[in-house]
């Protein structure tokens, strides 16, 4: 009897150590492909910026105009599922003054931010907006470029 209670014994434990071990071999795995895997289109989006003052001199508003309609023209699809986000701001105000320093912002300005998982990846100041301003084809043709070009390389 003590001879049969050993051998359940070892079998139980045999069992016991085989289950951990392989269990947390393929919980590795599992674990591993959770980390490693690429984010979705739900896990990613872009986000546009246009900074601007208190005093909005009559370019700050064809600015702020020509990206909004740029938006509106090229990304209406992905603005409406929000993997695109248009957002205005003004840097003058208290609590978004740290803008101008995350940003390194020293003029009326259009940021295009990529977000992956709710995390800011990278960014970058469409600083040519003020060399098409003259130019709304080529404006909108820029702001149009540099947005997809976030939701690509993502």
């Amino acid at each position: 009897m003590k001879q049969k209670c050993a051998q359940i014994k070892k079998t139980w434990l045999s069992i016991l150590v085989f289950s951990l071990f392989f269990g947390t071999s393929f919980l590795n795995a599992d674990v591993k492909k959770l980390t490693t895997a690429k984010p979705g289109k739900e896990d990613h989006k872009v986000v546009v910026y246009y900074f601007h003052g208190n005093a909005r001199c009559f370019s700050c508003k064809k600015i702020e105009a020509f990206t909004a309609e740029s938006m509106e023209t090229f990304f209406k699809e992905d603005l409406k599922n929000k993997r695109v986000e248009f957002q205005v701001i003004n840097v003058d105000k208290k609590e978004n003054a740290h803008f101008i320093q995350d940003y390194q912002l020293y003029t009326k300005s259009v940021i295009v931010a990529d977000i992956v998982k709710e995390k800011q990846i990278r960014w970058k100041n469409l600083a040519k907006i003020w060399e098409f301003l003259s130019d709304k084809e080529s404006f909108a043709a820029y702001i149009k470029e540099e947005i997809a070009a976030y939701q690509k390389e993502s």
